[in-house]
């Protein structure tokens, strides 16, 4: 995995509030959220492998085994 592969992650569009509460508006908020932790998330993921990868790749190549 290449550092240049991971996607930028930018913040989502919140949904604006009512006036009065309405759980339609409150699960649409929650999805919103959902969704962009879940990128961030995999992200990270994708970022941690790639950066131990290349840890993994620089010990090999110094010959310390």
């Amino acid at each position: 995995m290449a550092l240049t592969n991971i996607r930028n992650i930018v913040a989502p569009n919140l949904p604006v509030a009512p006036v009065s509460y309405e759980q339609r508006y409150q699960d649409q908020f929650s999805n919103v959220l959902r969704l962009y932790f879940s990128q961030v998330d995999n992200s990270t993921q994708q970022l941690t492998q790639a950066v131990n990868s290349l840890s993994v790749m620089n010990w090999l190549s110094e010959g310390s085994f």
